[in-house]
């Protein structure tokens, strides 16, 4: 009978850590945002996805047109009161246009000022001394003033890394990442698609209730349906196992009961072989997560292993309460 247990407690166990992993996957594909409360768009030119090869694009024209785009950006920007920045692969700085309190709440940088020809630069001597001659940044070139720094130890994480931030009306591409902090991207998300950009992809920042949580899971492709259902079956398992051992233990318990174990007593050893259970399964979960099955951020590692430990615990309690009621049944036949 020990060995049986046992097995069913491994079994248990490993139900558990399976389901966590489970949650973990939802989380880093639905719930995971790398930008906070930020919403992010990455587009590019469909121009270049239909060109044809060998025809060459007018670039006077195509420079007019980056700039007549931009415009639209910073209008849009401004009509929606909102903090637009530009992140291109091959700049080793951002463009933004602000017309909300992002900027100087999490760079401390006072927008107001800002000069169409100047520049922030990050805090960095080895910058300075690379780039910066008499307070001119890359004077050999684009020759733009330095209207201030910013400290790159404190910075939101969709900049760091980040060298120098510029004025959009600089930039010489609108392709790119574009991160807003406002919710409202629809109108901007039609700007795109209308001035013949493609949007590759959206990450809006809004959380994500319960319930929104399982349409979209139901709603989405194969994969995510296959991983909700078998989540689902993985705590019908559990259950069930639980519920077996509660069948297999019931003589044995009715044993005990005759020779004085007490209900009280009896609760008590459950909840307690339950909190290790659940100790054990979330220990092992975070063990896994941490040694390389997620490039979750610890914050990140925290909440999924706190959603997971709420949901050990409901679990328990559900199948429990049925082991509990049915073994109170068996008794009472027995009296």
């Amino acid at each position: 009978m020990k060995i049986k247990n046992a097995i069913f407690l491994l079994i248990s166990i490993s139900i558990l850590t399976s389901i966590g992993l489970g949650i973990s996957i939802i989380y880093s594909d639905y719930i995971y945002n790398p930008t906070g409360f930020i919403a992010s768009v990455n587009i590019i030119d469909s121009s270049y996805l239909s060109s044809e090869p060998g025809v060459e694009n007018d670039i006077e024209n195509e420079s007019e047109n980056i700039k007549v785009m931009l415009n639209k950006i910073d209008e849009w920007a401004k009509g929606a009161n909102a903090t637009i920045i530009q992140k291109n692969g091959f700049v080793a700085g951002v463009g933004f246009c602000s017309y909300s309190d992002w900027i100087k709440n999490n760079m401390n940088i006072d927008v107001n000022s800002i000069d169409k020809s100047g520049v922030y630069l990050l805090n960095d001597l080895n910058l300075y001394n690379a780039y910066v001659i008499g307070d001119v940044f890359l004077p050999e070139t684009v020759a733009l003033e330095i209207l201030g720094t910013y400290d790159g130890n404190n910075t939101p994480a969709i900049i760091n890394g980040v060298d120098f931030i510029y004025p959009l009306s600089l930039s010489t591409s609108v392709e790119g990442m574009y991160f807003t902090d406002t919710t409202e991207i629809g109108t901007l998300i039609d700007l795109f698609e209308k001035s013949g950009y493609e949007v590759l992809s959206i990450r809006q920042s809004q959380n994500m209730t319960i319930i929104s949580l399982l349409q979209t899971l139901f709603q989405d492709n194969f994969l995510s349906k296959a991983l909700l259902i078998a989540l689902i079956g993985l705590c019908f398992c559990f259950i069930y196992c639980v519920l077996l051992m509660y069948r297999e233990n019931c003589s044995l318990l009715w044993i005990h009961h005759i020779f004085g174990l007490t209900f009280k007593r009896f609760i008590t050893a459950i909840f307690i072989i339950l909190f290790i259970i659940s100790l054990i399964s979330t220990i092992l979960l975070k063990s896994l997560l941490v040694n390389g099955l997620t490039y979750l951020n610890s914050s990140d590692i925290n909440r999924i292993t706190k959603s997971v430990a709420v949901t050990i615990i409901l679990l328990i309690s559900i199948a429990n309460l049925i082991g509990i009621y049915y073994l109170m049944k068996q008794f009472k036949l027995r009296d």
